[in-house]
């Protein structure tokens, strides 16, 4: 009957209200009256003593309408109704929409259990599209959801207030947690909750812990510190969560403190790194927590910090500036570091204050936390930022939805759902690595001993260093400085090659356990073993107590135990909070182009690159006005060493170290090795020489010059005489064919440049093809030179046209074009003898 009133009532543009009778007892029959939303007598508002009406600017819509029906249950089962119309009058115009009137905006009973299951996940607004959408006459308003939602949580809370009911949920749900409270207002001031998922990924995967804060994620204004890990499928995990009064030491103690103490009683092995910024107070807090951990300071916050502050002082040197910064702070030894600092303060002397800067804020106090020299002598999974806790930051605030949420709402619906996800993604992959064969390791019998034993993600990084195996030399297995061997536990490219060159697979043993572990419980045999009775233990503590104490003990412990008697109240509201200074805007950024892509270091580089290789720096000042002028591009003063006609083709110019080993440092950096490997260089170029020693023999008849090339390759002390130094025109070709590549070399003047192609091998197809370039300035240095797309190529020498195999003139093929545009751009080609071979080069 309800729903054809309803109906009847929208038809005819009136809107009434249903009064149903009390329960009757005796068997009688029930009955309704139904009349206007409208009726009733009109009362003015009240008043206060002085005679002045209420501060609310209210209404009412009464104005006594005399509108009456009256509804009979049909004897003898009362299943119809009849209907009388006592009164079919009304005093006003009959309602032409019913939008905002009371009655027939209320939602149906499905409706608000609909409401209820979508409120944990999905924004009001959104809950009240998809009602219109199912039902085209709702006239539900917005404010109706939130009144359900907000009745909904008074019923999930069972009587409790918000802390109160917190409180149970960390116990219901097993969470580990602990608290601090102001004794005099009894508020919550610092909390901390730890998932037992959480803990058991960090029993299994200790190796490495992120720690970061994050604001503006809860009503209170008040800091939320977050601590990840890394599994062996390199997921993040969230371990603990703790909402602090403040980020001073104390707090940060006590927070880390009691995560500690969680670790202890589980017996879990304490973290071996853990990285963060260099927030001085929480650096004490980890030296006090955690003193035989390694700390790793994040590399992204500290180029943000030395670009900010050297900006100013370096002006349009800034550029040549951080290229040799970035190029210290990835020094292999602490003797290359020594060089690379002594060379960056000599060619800077003019700017003191920049340097002072570097060393006194970072080098002198925490090198060891961020050079490469220190930082890779510790296995921390290549985390050299903390950019998985800013990641994890994000997720979070994705959750949240806002910027205020209650403790309540932040942890019960959004907090405990998000790491429910986080379990199950973390789980599949675990799955997947136990299940699943990738095609190109399952057909490569150097896997068959870890596939499905180690995390896929374990077996990529192995894959990408099997690639250089097969030039890299299998004697130096077990003596080589590869880093990956250290930072990531795994085997690198020489062991791959030894490996291979034995026939044997890849030894589970020879990779570190961390990748192995493919699940998220841990032995809980102890856990289930019966645990004696200390109950009188406690009595005893409490009876020699004095009675201050005890009471203060005894309300702690009902606090923890029994919430509903809980006296806690919710954090106070924090006036002073860290985030966003108010009326600030997005910062202004600009770009500057002749800094690459590779200076950023760290996971967040690639975050502020550009595709053609530049970053974004963060403006030191306020935001630009429109009449300020816009800053010219920095220049790049190796790349002025090159032929003017030539330099807007490079993109830009990355230094190496001059230790007399620098051109084979170029090389190796291009090929993808790394800088420090250039010893693998001379001896690749020594094994091709001897090889095919008939074939150079033809290459260079004259002075037994293919035994003088093995001569000067044959030096692997740190420091190489001017005897040893790298000749590009004689050793070319060496190279492309050694590495079946392209090389570029590039010269101060464009007589001096050419390209170099293998002599052997047929041609590879141009989008698989490695083009790399070096460049020789400043009379014999070598750098790395990085070109723009679609460049125009130098001219190949003549003598390799001379001498090319059959199955290799294909090469030349796709270049002949840009050869062409070189000779018109450089007003012709080079001297088309290559009988001299440029001279020595460093």
């Amino acid at each position: 009957m309800l729903d054809w009133v309803r109906s009847v009532g929208r038809q005819n543009g009136m809107v009434v209200v249903i009064k149903r009778s009390a329960n009757l007892k005796g068997g009688k029959l029930p009955k309704c009256i139904l009349g206007c939303e409208r009726g009733g007598k009109y009362e003015p508002p009240r008043h206060h003593s002085e005679g002045q009406p209420l501060q609310r600017n209210t209404g009412r819509k009464k104005c006594d309408c005399p509108f009456e029906l009256r509804g009979l249950a049909i004897p003898p089962d009362g299943v119809m109704w009849g209907l009388l119309v006592k009164c079919g009058f009304h005093n006003h115009e009959t309602a032409k929409y019913l939008n905002g009137h009371e009655y027939p905006s209320r939602l149906k009973p499905v409706e608000k259990q609909f409401v209820v299951e979508m409120a944990g996940s999905t924004q009001p607004r959104e809950i009240l599209n998809v009602l219109k959408e199912r039902d085209s006459a709702n006239t539900t308003g917005i404010q109706s959801i939130y009144n359900t939602i907000a009745r909904q949580k008074v019923v999930q809370r069972g009587g409790l207030n918000p802390t109160q009911h917190v409180l149970d949920q960390l116990i219901s749900k097993r969470y580990l947690h602990a608290f601090m409270t102001n004794p005099a207002t009894k508020e919550i001031t610092d909390i901390v909750w730890v998932h037992p998922k959480s803990l058991d990924l960090f029993i299994n995967f200790p190796t490495v812990l992120i720690i970061d804060a994050t604001y503006k994620t809860n009503e209170y204004r008040i800091p939320l510190l977050e601590v990840v890990g890394i599994t062996s499928t390199m997921q993040t995990y969230s371990l603990m969560f703790a909402y602090l009064a403040n980020e001073k030491s104390d707090r940060l103690t006590w927070a880390l403190g009691t995560l500690k103490n969680l670790m202890v009683e589980k017996g879990a092995l304490m973290p071996s790194v853990l990285v963060s910024d260099r927030d001085l107070a929480l650096m004490k807090a980890i030296e006090t927590c955690f003193p035989t951990a390694r700390h790793i300071l994040c590399i992204w916050h500290i180029n943000q910090n030395v670009v900010k502050y050297c900006s100013p002082i370096l002006g349009s040197e800034m550029t040549r500036f951080f290229a040799s910064w970035h190029s210290l702070i990835k020094s292999s030894t602490p003797e290359s570091y020594q060089q690379k600092w002594h060379i960056l303060v000599g060619e800077f002397k003019s700017y003191p204050r920049a340097t002072k800067y570097l060393w006194e804020t970072w080098l002198r106090p925490y090198k060891e936390r961020f050079v490469d020299a220190w930082l890779d002598t510790c296995m921390h999974l290549g985390s050299n930022s903390s950019q998985r806790a800013e990641s994890a930051h994000a997720r979070l605030k994705l959750y949240l939805g806002d910027t205020m949420s209650s403790l309540d709402t932040s942890f019960g619906k959004k907090i405990h759902k998000m790491l429910r996800i986080q379990f199950s993604s973390i789980q599949k992959s675990f799955e997947r690595s136990l299940n699943i064969q990738r095609h190109k390791q399952r057909t490569d019998s150097i896997f068959s001993a870890v596939i499905c034993q180690i995390s896929l993600e374990a077996l990529e990084l192995i894959d990408e260093q099997l690639q250089y195996a097969n030039t890299a030399s299998p004697f130096l297995a077990g003596y080589c400085n590869c880093t990956i061997k250290v930072t990531h536990g795994l085997p690198c490219m020489h062991d791959l090659a030894n490996y291979h060159s034995q026939c044997i697979p890849i030894p589970l043993s020879d990779i570190d356990s961390h990748w192995s572990r493919l699940c998220m419980h841990t032995d809980r045999s102890n856990d289930d073993q019966p645990r004696s009775d200390r109950t009188s233990e406690v009595v005893e503590l409490l009876q020699g107590m004095d009675p201050s104490t005890r009471d203060n003990m005894i309300t702690r412990i009902i606090d923890m135990t029994d919430p509903s008697n809980s006296t806690i109240r919710s954090p106070a509201y924090n006036t002073e909070h860290r985030g966003r200074p108010a009326g600030k805007n997005e910062q202004s950024r600009r770009r500057i182009p002749s800094i690459p892509k590779s200076y950023t270091s760290g996971s967040r580089g690639a975050s502020n690159s550009s595709p053609d290789g530049s970053i974004t720096l963060p403006v030191t000042t306020s935001r630009l006005r429109k009449d300020q002028p816009t800053a010219q591009p920095m220049s790049d003063p190796f790349i002025q060493e090159l032929p003017e006609a030539y330099q807007d083709f490079i993109s830009h110019i990355v230094d190496v170290q001059a230790d007399g080993h620098c051109g084979f440092r170029a090389i190796v950096a291009q090929i993808g090795y790394g800088e420090d490997n250039w010893a693998q260089v001379r001896m690749d170029l020594i094994e091709e020489i001897q090889t095919n020693m008939e074939l150079y023999n033809v290459l260079y008849p004259e002075y037994n010059y293919a035994n003088t090339l093995l001569h000067s390759l044959a030096w692997f002390a740190p420091t190489a005489p001017r005897a040893y130094w790298m000749d590009s025109m004689s050793l070319g070709v060496v190279i492309a064919s050694r590495y079946n590549l392209v090389l570029h070399t590039f010269d101060t003047y464009h007589s001096g440049c050419f390209t170099h192609l293998p002599l052997r091998s047929y041609p590879v197809p141009v989008r698989n093809r490695r083009e790399i370039a070096i460049a020789r300035i400043r009379g014999n240095h070598f750098v790395k030179v990085f070109l723009r797309p679609h460049y125009p190529v130098p001219p190949t020498p003549l003598w390799w046209r001379q001498h090319v195999s059959i199955e290799a003139r294909g090469w030349v093929e796709s270049y002949i074009v840009r050869m062409n545009l070189w000779s018109e751009i450089m007003g012709g080609g080079p001297g088309t003898s290559g009988g001299e071979f440029g001279g020595d080069i460093d």
